[in-house]
This record gives structure tokens, sequence and C-alpha cells, in this order.
């Protein structure tokens, strides 16, 4: 469990991870781009993101204040055993996986993440507050409206792609 902020915010190139990433917008904005798409995070936004999409957060706002919530994919199924939607075992699961929550819900959510943060110490505590925190953000963005993102003109998919390989980034 990771917070993020707009004055902590260290941009990356595109990448992909071995974790299951699961984001919830609190502040601000900023938009993933992904397989040719961009996705727009604004505030109560549920994002996840699967270990072979390879992807890049661009455009943060000086506000931007997100949890960030990742699990090593092979220990979803030892954390969460016989609870799995197939979807979330996936490394690149068809569909897409951004919802925007109602305000109470994505409270509830932020809430829950950052109590669990703080039981860290706590081994046992912290995985099983992990498992509970998947659980209730998977149920939330079954529950929400779907957000599919926008298609980005080819040309300026090509450009985003090859700028977001450049590490570290270029400058403006």
């Amino acid at each position: 469990i990771l917070r993020v902020t707009g004055s902590g915010f260290r941009p990356y190139a595109a990448h992909c991870h071995d974790e299951v990433e699961c984001n919830l917008v609190m502040r601000g904005t900023a938009a993933y781009l992904m397989h040719g798409r961009r996705y727009p995070l604004r505030p109560n936004a549920l994002i996840w993101l699967f270990p072979a999409q390879e992807h890049v957060l661009i455009d943060p706002s000086p506000d931007l204040d997100l949890w960030v919530v990742a699990v090593h994919a092979p220990r979803l199924d030892a954390l969460l055993p016989g609870c799995l939607d197939p979807a979330l075992l996936a490394r690149d699961p068809p569909g897409h996986f951004l919802r925007p929550l109602a305000g109470v819900e994505a409270g509830r959510l932020a809430r829950l993440i950052a109590e669990v943060d703080r039981d860290r110490p706590a081994a046992n505590g912290f995985n099983a507050g992990l498992a509970t925190v998947l659980l209730r953000a998977w149920r939330l963005f079954h529950i929400g409206d779907p957000e599919a993102g926008r298609a980005l003109h080819p040309a300026v998919d090509i450009a985003a792609q090859l700028l977001a390989r450049r590490d570290p980034p270029p400058s403006l």
C-alpha cells in the first residue's frame, strides 16, 4: 500500500510489473495511457491494472492524491483462497477496469485502506486487512458504472508510447 501525491509524484516510463494494482483517486486528476487508450483519473475513480498491461501515469495535477494497493500476482490465490474472480488472476484480462465510485463508497474504501496501512507492522493483521481491501475494491468496481476510456488517434498513441519509453522521461 502506497499513498501517492502530486508533490511526491515521480514520473515513470511506460512499464509492466508482476503485481495486480488497484488505484483509488482521492483528489486531483491524472490519466493512464494503456492499450492505445487514455483513462482519465478524477476524484473517486477506481482503476485496476494487471501484470501484462503496459501503462504510464501522465498529467498528474499538483493536488493529485491517490492510494495504490499492489499485490504480487502469485500471492493473490494464497491471500484470497477460493474468493477470486478469474479476471483477477489474468495477466491482461479483456475489458476496461476504470470505474467512478460514489463519494460515500470511495470514502469508506479510502478509510479502510488507511487503516490497513497503519497495521503494516503486524503482518497477520496486515495480510487479513489487505485481503479485505482487495475484496471490497473488487466488489465496488463491479457495482460502479463502466468508464471505458477514450481511444487515442494512432499518431498520438505512437508519440505517447515513444515518449513514455524514454528513461528518464523527457522534460517539457
